[in-house]
C-alpha cells in the first residue's frame, strides 16, 4: 500500500476545511438575507420619500422675490424643521446636476441625486444638501419616481411626495403609467403630488399620478403655501383594524344557519335601517363549559381615519335571538344570558364596543346545549349611518371551562374599589409601537409609555391579569399646537372583549395637559359574576386589552393626518390570588358545518373535539405555521445541510488522521 506522505495529507486536510468553510459561507447570505428581510418587516414605519424639482424652469422668478427653486428651498426646510427626529425621511431631486441642454438629453433624464437616503431624519445634514441645490437640467419624473420606490424599499406604510412645476420632459414612459406600476407592485405605497405654480396640462399629469397610486394632489403658488402643502402631505396615514379568523357567512334565516365551534370568524355584513334585519348562526356548548360569543364591528376607514358617512353617527350590534328549540320551545331565560356592548362610533370619539353574550353552561335547564341559535343585526342609527354599505365583522366563540368549588373564589365583590378612586401614577416612559386591532395588540407590564395616534384611528394593547389582581389604566395627552380641540378615550375589556370601563380626556389639547383613568373597581374573582351587573366582565383572569382612539370636531380636516403625543401609564396592583387556569384563545375556528361538533366526554382537555372539521383545523393551523415561518424553516433547512456536510467533511477528516497516525 502507498504511504501517503505527510505533507499532501495535510493539504487535503486544509483543501477539505476550506470546502466545509465554503459550503458554510454559500449558505450565509441566504440565512443573512433572511435575517435582515425579518428584522426589516419587524421595524418597519412610516416611510416617506419627497422629490424637489431642480429644473432649468425652477430658476424663474417667484412671487417673493427670488427664484422658484429659492421658495421651494424655504418650503423643503420647513418641512424638514417640523418632522419629530424619529420620522423616516428621504429626500431626492432631479434637474440639479445636469443641464437641459439639447444633446444631454440622455444623461439629462438620468439625472437624480439622492440628498438624504430615506431613514431617521439628520435635520443639519440634510438642511444643508438644500441649500446646495441648483436648478439647471430636465424634468424626469417618472425616472424620479422609480428612484424614490428604491429608496423606500418594499415593506411597511410608504409614501412619495413629488414636486413639480411642469411636466415630465424624460417621457416615454408617460410618468402616470409610472406611477400606476409602482402602486401596483406596493400595497403600502401612495404617490402624493404639488403643482408647484404648474399650468393645466402639468397640473393633468399631477392629478393622473396622485389618482392611480392612491394618493393626493395639491396645489401651491409661493413658499408658504407650499411649505403648508408639505407638512400637510407628510403627516401619516390612520392604521386600519386588522381584520383575521376563519371566513364564514351569516344565515338569513334559523334553519340554514350552521354551526360555529370554538375560535375567531371573521366576515362582511351590510348594515341595514332597523334591528329587525336579523343573521344567524349556531353554537353547541360541551358539558361543564360555558360559552362565550363576541361580536366586533369594524367600520372601512380611509387614510385620514373617516369612514364613508363622515365622522358622524354609528353603527348598534344587537344580539336579537339567543335561543334554544330542543324541546319545540324557547328554553332561554334571563339568568342563561348577559348581553353588554355593541356600539360602533363613526367618530373614533371611543372604541368600537364589541358585543358579548355568555351563555351559561351550569344553569341548562330543559335546553339542548348542542342546539343555540344566536342572531346578530348591524343597523345605523337615526342618521341611517352606513345604511346599505358593508362593514367587517369578527365572532369569537370561546369555551371557559367552570372551575371545581375549590379553584372558584366563592365570595364575589360587589365593586369596593368604586368609591376609592386610585391614582395610576406615571413614570419615565418608554417608546412603544401599538397593535392595530386586538388580534396584534401588544404586550405591555406595569409602567409608562409613550406613542402618537392620528384622528380615526384606534391602537391596542393587552397586560397579563392573575385573579385577585386589578388593572389600572391612565392616559395623558401631550400639548399639541397643532390641534386645538381632540377627544383621546381610554378603553379596558376584558379578556373575551367585554369592555369594563372606557373614559375620555379633555376636548382641549393645544394649551394644555389633561389625564383620565380607567380602572377595573374590584379584583378579580370567578363569582364577581354572581355579585351584580358590573361584576361579570371582572371575573375571568387572563390578558386585559387597552384601546386608546382619538377623534377631532367633524368640520376639522384639515386635523386629519396629524400626530397627537399621549402618554400610556399601566399598573396591575393586589397580590395574586389561586384560581382557574383556564384562559380564552383566538385561533382561527374550524370550517362553519351543518351539524353540531361533537366534544369528548372523557377527555380531561373537554374543549378538545373530536368532529372531522377539528381533524382540518389541526391540519391547517399546522400548514398555516409552516408557511407563516417558511423563511425560517428554510433557513433551518439550509443550517440543517450545511451541518450534515460539515459534519460528514470532519469524520472523513477524523479517518485520515487517525490511519497517518496509526501507520506513522
Amino acid at each position: 500500500m502507498v504511504k501517503v506522505p505527510r505533507r499532501t495529507t495535510f493539504r487535503q486536510l486544509v483543501l477539505m476545511m476550506a470546502m466545509a468553510l465554503a459550503i458554510g459561507w454559500t449558505a450565509w447570505p441566504a440565512l443573512a438575507q433572511d435575517s435582515s428581510e425579518s428584522a426589516e418587516a419587524a421595524t418597519e414605519g412610516s416611510k416617506i420619500a419627497l422629490i424637489m424639482d431642480a429644473s432649468d424652469s425652477m430658476n424663474e422668478e417667484d412671487v417673493d422675490g427670488g427664484t422658484r427653486l429659492d421658495a421651494a428651498k424655504r418650503a423643503s426646510q420647513q418641512l424638514v424643521d417640523s418632522m419629530p427626529e424619529t420620522a423616516q425621511l428621504g429626500m431626492l431631486a432631479y434637474g440639479a446636476s445636469e443641464s437641459n441642454a439639447p444633446d444631454n438629453r440622455e444623461r439629462g433624464c438620468q439625472d437624480i441625486d439622492v440628498l438624504a437616503p430615506v431613514e431617521r431624519i439628520n435635520r443639519e445634514e440634510l438642511n444643508a444638501e438644500i441649500d446646495a441645490l441648483k436648478a439647471q437640467g430636465y424634468t424626469p419624473m417618472g425616472n424620479a419616481l422609480k428612484a424614490a420606490a428604491d429608496e423606500l424599499g418594499s415593506a411597511g406604510e410608504r409614501s412619495i411626495i413629488l414636486v413639480s412645476d411642469g411636466i415630465d420632459t424624460c417621457a416615454p414612459p408617460p410618468v402616470c403609467e409610472v406611477a400606476e406600476e409602482l402602486a401596483g407592485d406596493g400595497f403600502d405605497l401612495a404617490i402624493h403630488t404639488v403643482g408647484f405654480k404648474a399650468d393645466a396640462a402639468a397640473q393633468e399629469e399631477l392629478k393622473c399620478v396622485s389618482n392611480v397610486s392612491g394618493g393626493t394632489f395639491v396645489e401651491a403658488d409661493n413658499a408658504e403655501e407650499l411649505g403648508n402643502q408639505l407638512e400637510f402631505l407628510a403627516q401619516r396615514d390612520a392604521q386600519g383594524y386588522q381584520v383575521e379568523g376563519t371566513e364564514f357567512e351569516y344565515a338569513d334565516t334559523v334553519e340554514d344557519a350552521k354551526w360555529l365551534d370554538e375560535g375567531q370568524y371573521q366576515t362582511r355584513v351590510e348594515v341595514t335601517e332597523t334591528e329587525d334585519d336579523v343573521r344567524y348562526f349556531r353554537v353547541a356548548v360541551p358539558e361543564g363549559h360555558h360559552a362565550h360569543i363576541s361580536v366586533t364591528g369594524i367600520p372601512d376607514r380611509d387614510a385620514s381615519g373617516q369612514t364613508s358617512a363622515g365622522r358622524e353617527g354609528a353603527v348598534f350590534v344587537g344580539v336579537e335571538d339567543v335561543s334554544n328549540h330542543a324541546d319545540g320551545s324557547d328554553c332561554r331565560s334571563e339568568d342563561l344570558m348577559t348581553i353588554a356592548g355593541g356600539k360602533i362610533d363613526l367618530s373614533n370619539y371611543a372604541p368600537t364596543e364589541p358585543r358579548v353574550s355568555t351563555i351559561e353552561g351550569d344553569k341548562p335547564g330543559n335546553c339542548d346545549m348542542n342546539e343555540w341559535i344566536v342572531g346578530h343585526s348591524f343597523y345605523g342609527d337615526d342618521k341611517r349611518s352606513l345604511v346599505g354599505e358593508e362593514i367587517s365583522v369578527e365572532v369569537n366563540v370561546t369555551y371557559e371551562e367552570i372551575p371545581p368549588e375549590n379553584q372558584v373564589q366563592l365570595e364575589g365583590d360587589i365593586g369596593s374599589l368604586a368609591q376609592e378612586e386610585p391614582e395610576v401614577k406615571f413614570s419615565d416612559a418608554q417608546d412603544i409601537e401599538a397593535g392595530t386591532s386586538f388580534n396584534n395588540a401588544v404586550e405591555v407590564e406595569p409602567g409608562t409609555y409613550a406613542n402618537s395616534i392620528v384622528a380615526g384611528e384606534v391602537q391596542y394593547y393587552r397586560v397579563p391579569v392573575e385573579w385577585g389582581q386589578v388593572p389600572q389604566v391612565a392616559l395623558r395627552n401631550r400639548v399639541n399646537e397643532n390641534i386645538d380641540h381632540a377627544w383621546m378615550t381610554a378603553q379596558l375589556l376584558n379578556p373575551v372583549r367585554a369592555v369594563i370601563a372606557d373614559n375620555n380626556t379633555t376636548s382641549s389639547s393645544s394649551d394644555k395637559t389633561d389625564v383620565t383613568q380607567v380602572v377595573a373597581d374590584r379584583p378579580l374573582r370567578y363569582n364577581n359574576r354572581n355579585a351584580n351587573w358590573g361584576g361579570h366582565p371582572q371575573s375571568m383572569a387572563g390578558d386585559y386589552f387597552i384601546a386608546v382612539s382619538m377623534s377631532v370636531p367633524r368640520q376639522e380636516e384639515s386635523l386629519d393626518r396629524i400626530e397627537q403625543d399621549y402618554e400610556l401609564a399601566v399598573d396591575v396592583t393586589g397580590a395574586v390570588d389561586e384560581g382557574s387556569a383556564w384562559r380564552p384563545s383566538f385561533e382561527p375556528g374550524p370550517e362553519p358545518s351543518d351539524t353540531p361538533p361533537t366534544f369528548d366526554a372523557t377527555s380531561d382537555e373537554a374543549t378538545e373535539t373530536t368532529t372531522a372539521a377539528h381533524a382540518d383545523e389541526d391540519s391547517d393551523v399546522a400548514n398555516a405555521a409552516a408557511e407563516g415561518n417558511s423563511e425560517s424553516g428554510f433557513t433551518g433547512l439550509i443550517w440543517g445541510t450545511v451541518g450534515v456536510l460539515i459534519l460528514g467533511l470532519i469524520a472523513i477528516i477524523g479517518v485520515l488522521v487517525f490511519k497517518l497516525r496509526k501507520k506513522q
